[in-house]
C-alpha cells in the first residue's frame, strides 16, 4: 500500500549548462522490504539551475501510478574548471565533485592552500592579519570561507595557461543584515597593472555569483583581489577558473 512505502531522495550533480541527469524510473521502497521501480516526470517548470553554482536545488516529481512524489536534489559544479578554490575549507565535498569529474583538468589536489615559492596557486592574504575563517557550523560551499580584517583584502594567485579565461567567485554574508557590503574584484597580470574583473552586489541574504574574464597571451599568474567598496570589509566563499 502507498501508505506504507516511501520512495528515497536522490542527489545528482549537474554540469551547469547541461541538463540535470535525473533518472527516469525511481525505487518505491515499501516497509515490508520489498521494493519497485515506477517511471517518474520531473517538474521542472520554473526551476532556473543558472548562477547556481555549488548551490543544491531541490526538484520534484510525479510518479506513474503513485501518490507519492519522487524529490532529489540537484548540486551544480562548473564544467571542467581547471581551479575550483573552496575557501578555507580542506574538507570541500564540493571539490571532491569536480575532482570526480571525467576527464578533469584541474590544477590542484586540494581544496584551498597557502601560495608559496613552490607552488603556482593558493591565498597570499595572512590569515590573522589580513584575514580570517568563517564556518557556518558547516562545511559547505557558501558555509564557509574567508573575511577580510580592518580594511584589509582577500586575495588569491593562480597560474594560467594562455588563453581567455572565465573567473567566477561567489560570496555570502554570512551576518545577513548588511546592505553596505557591495565589494569589487580586480585581476592583475604577472606584474602588471590591476584590471576591474567585476562588481559584487552586496549579498545580503542572498548567495551571490560574480564572473569576469581575463585574456592571457602566454602562461601568467594572475592574482584576483576582493576588495570593499563600501563601508564593511569585503567576504570570499569560492572562486573558479575555466
Amino acid at each position: 500500500m502507498e501508505e506504507t512505502a516511501v520512495v528515497p531522495s536522490l542527489d545528482v550533480t549537474m554540469i551547469e549548462g547541461q541538463e540535470p541527469p535525473l533518472p527516469e524510473q525511481v525505487t518505491i521502497e515499501s516497509f515490508d522490504g520489498s521494493t519497485r521501480e515506477r517511471a517518474v516526470t520531473w517538474n521542472l517548470d520554473g526551476i532556473s539551475f543558472e548562477n547556481s553554482l555549488f548551490r543544491n536545488i531541490q526538484v520534484t516529481g510525479s510518479i506513474e501510478g503513485s501518490e507519492l512524489t519522487a524529490s532529489a536534489n540537484v548540486f551544480v559544479i562548473p564544467d571542467n574548471p581547471e581551479y575550483m578554490i573552496d575557501c578555507a575549507n580542506p574538507d570541500s565535498e564540493a571539490f571532491e565533485r569536480v575532482t570526480d569529474m571525467a576527464g578533469s583538468k584541474l590544477m590542484q589536489d586540494t581544496a584551498d592552500q597557502e601560495k608559496t615559492d613552490s607552488s603556482t596557486w593558493g591565498y597570499v592574504s595572512v590569515p590573522g592579519t589580513d584575514v580570517e575563517r568563517k564556518s557556518n557550523a558547516g562545511t559547505g560551499t557558501y558555509e564557509t570561507g574567508w573575511y577580510a580584517l580592518g580594511g584589509k583584502e582577500i586575495a588569491y594567485q593562480m597560474t594560467l595557461p594562455e588563453g581567455s579565461h572565465k573567473i567566477t567567485l561567489g560570496f555570502n554574508d554570512w551576518w545577513g543584515q548588511h546592505d553596505d557590503r557591495p565589494m569589487t574584484v580586480y585581476a592583475k597580470v604577472n606584474d602588471g597593472e590591476e584590471i576591474k574583473l567585476c562588481d559584487v552586489p552586496a549579498p545580503k541574504q542572498e548567495l551571490v555569483q560574480v564572473s569576469g574574464t581575463v585574456e592571457l597571451d602566454a602562461e601568467s599568474l594572475v592574482t584576483v583581489t576582493v576588495t570593499s567598496a563600501g563601508s564593511k570589509d569585503p567576504i570570499l566563499s569560492w572562486m573558479t577558473a575555466e
